[in-house]
């Protein structure tokens, strides 16, 4: 925008704007979680696979986290 007004007058709608910026970066890091786990999940089932754990081992290992 290109408008003057009171920095008072401003504040209410720098707020708002401000909570939907944070809003985005909660979604985005909680999404980034979500990714960091299921990749760390497939290391994890890769390392048991090589290191010859069985299927029934390894699903207990990764159930009791």
């Amino acid at each position: 925008m290109d408008e003057w007004g009171c920095a008072q007058a401003w504040l209410p709608v720098l707020m708002i704007e401000n909570s939907q910026q944070q809003r985005q970066t909660g979604a985005a890091v909680e999404s980034f979680r979500n990714e960091m786990v299921k990749a760390n999940e497939a290391s994890q089932k890769v390392l048991l696979t090589a290191a010859g754990v069985s299927q029934q081992v390894q699903n207990l290992i990764l159930e009791n986290k």
